[in-house]
């Protein structure tokens, strides 16, 4: 983590609903960065430093958080990152 700067997270979900909720949580303690999908998120990783943890949905159309995970494990500089599998899908995001 870098010294005198909130912990960075991003969220990847794809319902639009379930990122503004998370975002509303963690806003105050930590720099929140929000995607869509799992491919904006690895998009803007390509040219972006890694955030200190990513929290994402298991299951997204595209590329998929299994899909997302198994990409940051190859990585030297992989930030940990938390898997999340919900059933109810009330708003897509996009």
């Amino acid at each position: 983590m870098r010294a005198a700067q909130r912990p960075r997270v991003w969220i990847v979900d794809d319902s639009a609903l379930d990122l503004e909720r998370a975002r509303k949580v963690l806003q105050e303690p930590y720099e929140v960065e929000v995607f869509c999908d799992g491919s904006a998120m690895l998009e803007h990783l390509a040219s972006h430093a890694p955030p200190d943890v990513v929290v994402l949905d298991w299951v997204m159309p595209g590329v998929s958080g299994i899909e997302v995970c198994r990409f940051l494990r190859t990585g030297n500089a992989s930030p940990p990152h938390l898997a999340i599998r919900c059933r109810l899908r009330p708003t897509r995001c996009g």
